[in-house]
């Protein structure tokens, strides 16, 4: 937070909002400065400030890649990126709406993790409240036999005396660790985990990299349309993916296109880009039949990532209820029937009179 007034915390929800905003006024071909602060009255809570705010920059005088730019940290790097490429190909609502789609798929994905974790978190919190009961209740009917001896009983009985206030605490911590990434994740600036951080995020980095290529490969045939030369173009698609690795091998195949080089003589970093946009280059065709195998390669991806994302949605709640789910029961079981199985075979074992 800035003196300025600017927010660091632009939800997922409302940078959607703001963008489908600036996207329809521009598909319309009105004034953004005229226009972008009577519509932020129907926006939602940060983001009608934040509209406010570059209408303001837009009416001074600046343009829409310096108001935006003048927000900062507030704005995801992605976004910045998205609205400079689209203005330098002449075709920004399309740049808006690949970022729009980008921002639905994280905030889908979201949903899908969220909903997938509510009811083996569940379990997990009963069943620890059931296991403080059972050290609390049950553990201390076994102290006239012999099952006391196990070590396991030991400890339960040691812990008993202190079951009331060690009982909440971690369904507490368990419960604020959620809230918390819940809300961390709902934030724009999730749309700028990519590259080599989006891999420790499993399938939903894999969902978010697959987007990540779309865009680039629609971007760069956008651009490439517009006849901006290669290397520049090559530059701009990779920054609005903010994945290092586009970023870095794009950087230099432009050093070597503009010292007059074949982009085929630099086999390396060519080979670290989206292998259909790798293809895509690769092309000794006209120009057009290039730019039409990229905006297919991006139709791929995009396609690819719809798939990956409902794969997530089926198969991660059964997994998580299994494992977790399971697991938890499992445990439970295993403190509470042992002790008393154990029980039972000392009470075979005597002698009655």
């Amino acid at each position: 937070m800035t003196g300025s007034g600017k927010s660091s915390h632009v939800s997922l929800d409302q940078l959607i909002a703001l963008n489908e905003e600036i996207a329809a006024l521009a598909v319309a071909g009105v004034p953004l400065e005229r226009n972008l602060a009577g519509l932020a009255r129907d926006l939602p809570g940060t983001s009608r400030s934040l509209a406010n705010r570059i209408a303001v920059r837009l009416e001074r005088g600046d343009s829409l890649y310096q108001a935006i730019e003048a927000e900062g940290d507030s704005l995801p790097r992605i976004y910045r990126a998205m609205v400079l490429a689209g203005l330098r190909s002449g075709h920004l609502p399309s740049a808006l709406h690949a970022l729009t789609e980008t921002a639905r798929r994280v905030a889908e994905t979201r949903r899908i993790v969220g909903m997938a974790m509510f009811y083996p978190l569940i379990v997990i919190v009963i069943a620890w409240f059931l296991f403080g009961l059972t050290v609390g209740f049950i553990m201390p009917s076994f102290q006239w036999l012999d099952v006391a001896e196990l070590t396991l009983v030991k400890v339960l009985s040691a812990i008993k005396t202190s079951v009331w206030w060690w009982m909440p605490i971690v369904p507490g911590i368990l419960i604020i660790l959620a809230v918390a990434g819940w809300f961390v994740s709902g934030r724009a600036k999730a749309i700028d985990v990519s590259g080599g951080s989006a891999r420790r995020f499993g399938a939903r980095g894999t969902i978010l990299r697959l987007g990540h290529a779309a865009t680039f490969a629609d971007m760069l045939a956008l651009l490439l349309e517009q006849a901006t030369p290669l290397d520049e173009a090559l530059l701009l698609a990779a920054d609005t993916t903010m994945v290092p690795e586009w970023c870095e091998a794009s950087g230099l195949l432009a050093e070597a296109i503009h010292q007059g080089q074949s982009i085929t003589a630099n086999q390396e970093p060519l080979h670290r880009l989206p292998p259909l946009v790798r293809l895509a280059l690769l092309r000794t065709g006209r120009p057009e039949q290039i730019i039409s195998e990229l905006h297919a390669a991006a139709e791929t991806y995009r396609n690819r990532a719809r798939r990956r994302a409902r794969w997530l949605a089926l198969m991660l709640p059964t997994f998580l209820i299994v494992v977790l789910g399971g697991g938890v029961v499992l445990a439970y079981t295993l403190i509470v029937f042992w002790p008393y199985v154990t029980a039972l075979r000392e009470m075979s074992g005597c002698q009655w009179k």
